[in-house]
C-alpha cells in the first residue's frame, strides 16, 4: 500500500518535490497552496493561519513542511498545529540561519541565530523536537536552481555587503535528493544539506556572472572576516558537486 504525503505547500520547493514523487509513482501525494492551484496532484487551498485544519492531512503518513516564517502567524500556531499531527512522520525544511553568524558549524553544534527569521526558525525547531516523536529538520543554506539565483540579481550592482565573507548555498536538486533518501526514514533528526564549497562572496558572484557574460558586482566592503562555514558531520549528506 502507498503511503501518503501531504506537502506543504507547492511553492518553489514542494512542487519539484511533488512532481518527482507523482512521477515516481511510489506515493499518494496531495498538496496545499495559498492563492492559485498549481495543477500537480490532489490540491486545496490552505492557510496555516486560520483555525480551519482539513482532515484530509489526518489520513496522510508523511507531513512534509516548508512554509516560510512569513506565512506563519506565531510560534503558538506552529505549535497547535504540529500538536495535531503529532503522530505522523514530519519533515521540515529548516534553515542554516539557526547557527551564528561566524564559525564553522555541524549538526551538532549549539543555535544562536542572529536574525528574526532565524529565531523563529529555532523556535518552530523546538517545537517539533517536543512534540512528534518522528520528525526530520532538513537545514537548507541559500538556495538556488530552477529560475532561482541571487547572482542574477547582483549582476552589475555596487554592494554594500562584505565580499570577504563565504557562501553557504544549497542547489535545488541535492535538496531534493536529500528529502526523498529520508522521506520514509532516517536515523538522524538534523541534517545539514548544504554544499561543501564555500568560496567568498567576491569569488563566487564574479565568477557566477562572468560565465554568463554579465557584469561582475562590486564589492564597497572587502574586509578580512572570520568565515562562516556549514557543513554536515554526516558523510552520506555531504553535497561536493562544483557550484553552479
Amino acid at each position: 500500500m502507498k503511503k501518503r504525503i501531504a506537502v506543504i505547500s507547492l511553492g518553489w520547493l514542494g512542487s519539484a518535490l511533488a512532481r518527482i514523487l507523482m512521477a515516481s509513482m511510489e506515493y499518494e501525494v496531495i498538496g496545499t497552496y495559498r492563492e492559485t492551484p498549481k495543477g500537480i496532484c490532489d490540491e486545496f487551498k490552505f492557510d496555516l493561519n486560520q483555525t480551519f485544519e482539513p482532515p484530509i492531512f489526518k489520513d496522510t503518513d508523511i507531513i512534509f513542511f516548508n512554509l516560510p516564517p512569513h506565512a506563519i502567524s506565531s510560534l503558538e500556531i506552529f505549535e497547535n498545529f504540529v500538536k495535531t499531527l503529532s503522530n505522523k512522520r514530519f519533515i521540515m525544511i529548516g534553515s542554516t540561519s539557526v547557527y551564528p553568524k561566524f564559525g564553522t558549524f555541524d549538526e551538532s553544534s549549539q543555535l544562536h541565530p542572529s536574525s528574526s527569521n532565524g529565531h523563529f526558525i529555532k523556535g518552530c525547531e523546538e517545537i517539533l523536537a517536543s512534540l512528534c516523536p518522528d520528525f526530520l529538520i532538513i537545514r537548507a543554506a541559500g538556495l538556488y536552481g530552477l529560475g532561482r539565483s541571487p547572482g542574477l540579481h547582483l549582476a552589475g550592482r555596487d554592494l554594500p555587503m562584505n565580499g570577504c565573507e563565504t557562501v553557504n548555498l544549497t542547489g535545488l536538486d541535492d535538496l531534493l535528493d536529500v528529502i526523498i533518501r529520508t522521506l520514509d526514514s532516517s536515523p538522524e533528526s538534523h541534517i545539514n544539506a548544504v554544499n561543501s564549497n564555500h568560496p567568498t562572496k567576491q569569488e563566487y558572484y564574479t565568477r557566477f556572472c562572468l560565465d554568463r557574460g554579465l557584469e561582475p558586482p562590486r564589492f564597497l566592503a572587502n574586509q578580512n572576516v572570520e568565515a562562516r562555514v556549514i557543513t554536515t558531520q554526516y558523510a552520506h549528506y555531504q553535497i561536493g558537486r562544483d557550484l553552479e
